[in-house]
C-alpha cells in the first residue's frame, strides 16, 4: 500500500499544471480540463482553484463537500487503510500534511501542499534549492514557481516542500525543528506520537486503546506480558510489575503506572496493585481513599464481607478482615498488621481488631494504657502505674 501510494503521489506532483486554475462557477469550471479535476476550497490562498482528482479523496477539501465529482473512476482513497468511522480523540482533524512512510524503498514520502497561488509545475536541475537533492539520488525536483521541493533525496524525508533529516510527530504537530508546530500525522492512525526518518517511521506512543510493543501499535498484549495503561493514549505491553503509588516497582527506567478499575475504564482506589501476565492491573493490593480491600478489590466498606472487622490503620491499607489480634506487629498468622492512630498505632504493642473496632491491650515507649488507647499522663482521677518501657497503665485513685 506504501508503495502504490508513493507512486500515486509522484505522479500527481508532476502533474499538477491544472493547479491554480480559478473556478468561481463550482466544478464545471474544471470539467474542461484534460485530466479529471475537481473544485477544491484551498485553504492557503481563500480561492477555489481546480485540482487532480488524485489529491480529492487524500485532502476532502472539495466545495461540495465529498468526491463524487470524479466519478466511479476516480483514484483510490490512499488513506483507506483507516476506519472511515474513524475519529480523533481531542484532536483537530483539519490536517492537511501527511507523513506516510515507503517500507519497500528507501525514501520516507512526505506528501504537502505548497503553499503558494502559483502553478504547482515541477522542473529539476541547478533551479531547485540545493536541499532538494539530486535526480540521481532520488530528488532534485521542485515548484517551477516556487521552488519548494518535490522530491527529496533518498535519505531525507519531504515535509511541507522542505528536505529534513527526520521529524518528531505529535498530536498531529512537528516537535521542534525549522517546521515546528506545522501540521503532520503518523501514518498508524493508532500512533499518537511518531518518529519518521528515511528508514521509515516508529511510533513512541499509541492512541485509541492501542498498545505499544516493539514501536508499533496492537490491539491487545501477548499472554505473557500485562497490559499496562488507562487512558487511551499512552498504553504499553511490557512484563508484569507491581505498581506502588503510582510508579512501577523494581522497573529500570522507572515509569509512572496507575491502577485500574474492574473494566479498565478509570483509575480506581487502588494504592498497591499487581499487573500479572495476561491481565491489566486489576489485582489490587492495598487500597487508598479511605476503601477496604477485599476480593483484590477496595469498596466503601465492609458490608461486602459480613462478620469481618473494619481494619483500617490509617485511611492506607485499609481491609475487610476477620477479628484479629495484632501483637508486635503480626498477627496470629504471622501477616503484618498495625494498630490504629486512633488508639496510640506506634505506642501500642498488642492490640485487638473486632466486631465494634480497634483496642490497645498494652503500651510501650513510657505510654500509659487508658480505657483501650496509649496516652502520656493519666488524667485526673487516675495514678500511672509502672516504671518499665512496656506495660504501664493508669490506675483509678482509691
Amino acid at each position: 500500500m506504501a508503495r502504490s501510494f508513493a507512486i500515486l503521489v509522484t505522479v500527481a506532483l508532476t502533474n499538477l499544471a491544472t493547479a491554480q486554475v480559478p473556478c468561481p462557477n463550482g466544478h464545471s469550471d474544471c470539467s474542461v480540463l484534460e485530466s479529471a479535476s475537481y473544485c477544491a476550497n484551498y485553504s492557503a490562498t481563500g480561492r477555489h482553484e481546480c485540482w487532480p482528482c488524485i489529491m480529492c479523496s487524500f485532502f476532502q477539501d472539495s466545495i461540495t463537500g465529498n468526491c463524487d465529482i470524479c466519478g466511479p473512476g476516480g483514484l483510490p482513497d490512499p488513506t483507506a487503510t483507516a476506519s472511515p468511522d474513524y475519529v480523533d480523540v481531542g484532536e483537530s482533524d483539519d490536517e492537511t500534511t501527511t507523513v506516510v512512510p515507503d517500507t519497500t524503498v528507501a525514501t520516507t514520502v512526505a506528501v504537502t501542499r505548497a503553499p503558494t497561488s502559483s502553478p504547482f509545475s515541477t522542473t529539476a536541475g541547478a533551479s531547485c534549492p540545493r536541499e532538494c537533492g539530486t535526480v540521481a539520488d532520488g530528488g532534485g525536483t521542485c515548484s517551477s514557481t516556487t521552488g519548494l521541493c518535490a522530491s527529496c533525496n533518498s535519505n531525507r524525508i519531504l515535509v511541507h516542500g522542505g528536505c529534513i533529516g527526520q521529524i518528531y510527530c505529535r498530536g498531529r504537530r512537528i516537535q521542534g525543528g525549522r517546521f515546528i508546530d506545522e501540521t503532520c500525522r503518523c501514518s498508524d492512525s493508532n500512533c499518537h506520537y511518531c518518529h519518521v526518518t528515511s528508514a521509515g517511521e516508529t511510533c513512541r506512543q499509541c492512541r485509541n486503546g492501542f498498545y505499544l510493543r516493539n514501536e508499533q501499535c496492537i490491539a491487545t498484549c501477548p499472554a505473557n506480558e500485562t497490559s499496562s495503561g488507562v487512558s487511551l493514549f499512552g498504553r504499553l505491553c511490557v512484563p508484569p510489575f507491581i505498581c506502588k503509588s503510582n510508579r512501577a516497582q523494581g522497573v529500570s527506567p522507572s515509569r509512572k503506572c496507575r491502577c485500574p478499575n474492574a473494566d479498565n475504564t478509570a483509575v480506581s482506589d487502588c494504592h498497591q496493585c499487581n499487573f500479572t501476565a495476561g491481565g491489566f492491573g486489576a489485582s489490587c493490593l492495598s487500597c487508598r481513599n479511605g476503601k477496604y480491600l477485599h476480593n483484590e478489590e477496595c469498596h466503601d466498606d465492609c458490608s461486602v464481607r459480613p462478620g469481618s472487622t473494619l481494619y483500617e490503620p490509617s485511611t492506607y491499607g485499609r481491609e475487610c478482615r476477620d477479628p484479629f489480634t495484632c501483637d508486635n506487629r503480626r498477627d496470629e498468622n504471622g501477616r503484618l498488621c498495625k494498630c490504629s492512630r486512633a488508639i496510640g498505632a506506634k505506642t501500642c504493642a498488642t492490640c485487638m481488631w473486632t466486631l465494634t473496632g480497634n483496642t490497645c491491650t498494652m503500651c510501650t515507649s513510657g505510654r500509659y494504657l487508658h480505657n483501650g488507647a496509649c496516652i502520656s499522663n493519666c488524667p485526673a482521677g487516675f495514678v500511672n502505674t509502672g516504671t518499665g518501657r512496656t506495660g504501664r497503665s493508669c490506675t483509678a485513685t482509691p
